[in-house]
């Protein structure tokens, strides 16, 4: 199971949006494992979170008028529809639609007012808490923006849960700057980059959509981020020459940060290789400042918004596909590291793509070093750009074949998927090794008698949780002939019964938690720090002293709030026993008043939880599973089969008879499923006839 990842950003995950590049990174995440924090205005369609939580602008200004409204509102995946129909803000104010149109200008004085109304107290309510609370993040996924309140909630949550943040970074917000007559730029870029340098000052890692602002921001601020390249969905289809007669040429996306003034030039230097051509552009844009720059030129047909999928197929069905981005400094700087989906598209659709820019903006630099495009920089060159395109077929299969290339080796959604979840998995284990280090520590009891197991035992710790990180003690009577890697040996001295033995240990033990097994259960599966980490907070929060790892005795107590604790009735013998479990040090402490055997020492746990009243559970959670290895000083038959079949144990203990270990399954059957008083009246009679039992009788 992936981490349970909590996504802060503007928009939620829609393909009719830019949000659709958490595609590459949430393709293959369990759903009830996601979950986003977002202000658009929109109601969210179907994604890949499960729940989310919708916090805008407009409720924020009308908290401040009627007190008593509601600043979140929480969505379920099931409840929603499959895809927007439009980017239409739903405000349904003239007022606020106006106040969004200006409040999209980002400028200076927005961003710092902007702040203003997302005030914590107004956001930060009870509502967003207990939700928080319900799904419980083990990450935050901070789709980076030059907005603060995104930054800040991503914080908040971060600092709330003790998790880590993974930072998604595209734009170069913090390092861009430019010269300004207004005091309000100085003052926000001052309290952006105060507020971005403590988010990265908390635990975490980025991702990058390249390499080249991936270095710049991994050497800054000394992250150990990845890039992942966004990818496609697309299905590639078969090469196709240009239909010179009447080519069709598509631009979909943004025509913001002088795209559209690019897509102008494209458009006149169409109409003087044949002023037949046509440039279809497609955008959401609808802003009229911004396309009626279109209307003079009659090599242009601005279309306007389309679905997401109507965007694949008509990529697909494109002679040229084009790519462009802005020539005025203040636009190369926007964009100076940006890598759009709509790159990762074009590259997997197989059609030609023409490409005009700046060199000095991310998406030109990178098709021209991956030279699968035919790429133009100057205005002057773009009509022979163009011309070669369309002529030199050639060059179209040699751009087709380099741009098949690159999609499978930068734009496959399986390895951007699985490098994201890579960085994300190693933030949470890395916070779980250092969250539990000072919490818990590992104790295995054992003794000289069954020194034959240690090897084993330990290269199968060593190999099942490698990632621990905590102490590790094995505690004997006798002193080990050798050592063993990341183990802390305890020689408590000859003779010593088993409750000296872990008296012995305890002064050794410097935290507050043990996690306590034996030297005959083995591990055979990965165990997961979170999980574990996951028991102590649980231990914590509900001042637990024991909790059993082992579903043996049973319990069908659901402890409420939890879905795999359960209650333990103290009625009755080995409720407490040595199975695997993590114990409270001042429980285990409680249990040494006399030296006790092993048998006589795990009787008495079960009373003494009684009579202390210790708070004992069981975790039907399988964070700690185990192979249960030794009976009666024998090899039991599953464990032998085991150990033969990986060649783990060359040692001279023996197997079990069948028949002896067919006797310890039906005592222990028997003991589960009879009937206290049946359990009772057989014991005792097995009593009469000479069989001797440790516990008492119930």
């Amino acid at each position: 199971m992936a981490p349970r990842v909590l996504i802060v950003g503007t928009v939620p995950f829609n393909k009719k949006s830019t949000s659709r590049a958490f595609e590459s990174y949430f393709s293959n995440w369990e759903s009830e494992n996601l979950a986003q924090i977002f202000s658009n205005t929109k109601k969210p369609a179907k994604g890949h979170c499960s729940t989310l939580f919708q916090i805008t602008d407009q409720r924020l200004v009308k908290k401040r008028l009627k007190h008593t409204l509601e600043t979140g509102v929480i969505y379920y995946d099931k409840d929603l529809a499959d895809e927007w129909s439009d980017n239409t803000l739903e405000v349904n104010s003239s007022i606020f639609s106006k106040l969004y149109n200006w409040g999209s200008k980002k400028r200076p004085i927005v961003y710092l007012m902007r702040r203003l109304v997302w005030n914590k107290k107004y956001w930060c309510t009870e509502k967003l808490n207990k939700w928080l609370d319900e799904f419980n993040p083990e990450c935050v996924f901070l789709s980076f923006s030059d907005d603060f309140f995104i930054s800040e909630i991503a914080l908040y949550v971060a600092e709330r849960f003790n998790i880590p943040i993974v930072s998604s970074i595209g734009d170069d917000y913090y390092f861009n700057t430019k010269f300004s007559l207004s005091p309000f730029y100085y003052l926000y870029k001052l309290k952006y980059k105060k507020l971005i340098r403590e988010v990265f000052k908390h635990p975490g890692s980025a991702i990058y959509i390249g390499d080249k602002i991936r270095d710049k921001y991994n050497q800054s601020f000394g992250l150990d981020g990845e890039t992942v390249y966004l990818s496609s969905s697309i299905k590639r289809r078969e090469f196709k020459e240009i239909d010179v007669q009447k080519p069709t040429i598509s631009y979909f996306g943004n025509i913001r940060l002088g795209r559209n003034h690019s897509l102008n030039d494209i458009g006149y230097a169409l109409g003087e290789v044949n002023p037949n051509y046509i440039l279809n552009v497609y955008s959401n844009e609808t802003d009229p400042s911004y396309f009626k720059v279109f209307n003079e030129n009659k090599n242009i047909s601005y279309h306007g918004s389309i679905p997401y999928s109507e965007v694949q197929s008509k990529t697909v069905q494109s002679d040229i596909v084009v790519v462009v981005e802005g020539f005025q400094k203040h636009d190369v700087d926007i964009t100076r590291y940006s890598l759009s989906t709509k790159v990762a598209d074009s590259l997997a659709s197989g059609s030609n793509i023409l490409v005009y820019g700046s060199m000095e903006c991310g998406a030109i630099e990178y098709l021209k070093n991956i030279d699968s495009a035919a790429v133009c920089s100057q205005k002057e060159d773009l009509v022979d750009c163009i011309a070669n395109l369309i002529s030199n077929v050639e060059f179209q299969k040699r751009n087709y074949e380099m741009a098949a290339y690159f999609t499978q080796k930068h734009h496959n959604l399986l390895q951007s998927s699985e490098i994201f979840k890579g960085v994300v998995n190693k933030m949470v284990e890395r916070k779980n090794r250092n969250m539990i280090k000072d919490k818990l520590s590992l104790l295995i009891h054992t003794c000289d008698k069954f020194s034959d197991l240690w090897d084993t035992h330990i290269m199968l710790l060593n190999k099942n949780w490698a990632n621990r990180n905590i102490d590790t003690f094995l505690v004997s009577d006798n002193k080990p002939s050798k050592s063993f890697e990341g183990i802390k040996l305890l020689s408590a001295g000859e003779g010593k019964e088993f409750s000296e033995r872990v008296a012995f240990s305890l002064p050794h033990i410097k935290t507050e938690y043990v996690l306590v097994t034996l030297d005959d259960y083995f591990l055979t599966k990965q165990i997961h720090t979170e999980k574990i980490a996951s028991l102590i907070d649980v231990m914590e929060k509900e001042e637990i002293d024991y909790i059993s790892l082992f579903n043996d005795p049973n319990s069908f107590d659901r402890m409420n709030g939890y879905k795999n604790i359960y209650n333990v009735n103290l009625i009755g013998n080995y409720k407490v026993n040595l199975y695997p479990g993590i114990w409270r040090k001042s429980f285990i402490e409680k249990t040494l008043n006399a030296p006790l055997n092993a048998w006589q020492y795990e009787v008495s746990l079960t009373k003494i939880a009684r009579e202390t009243g210790a708070k004992c559970v069981l975790s039907k959670g399988k964070e700690f599973p185990i192979l249960d290895v030794v009976r009666k000083g024998k090899l039991l038959h599953k464990a032998n089969r085991y150990l033969k079949k990986h060649h783990l144990y060359e040692g001279p203990r023996g197997v079990i008879s069948y028949k002896d270990e067919f006797k310890i399954f039906v005592f222990s059957t028997g003991k589960k499923i009879l009937p206290q008083g049946l359990a009772n009246f057989i014991k005792r009679r097995l009593i009469n006839k000479g069989f001797k039992f440790y516990s008492e009788i119930d």
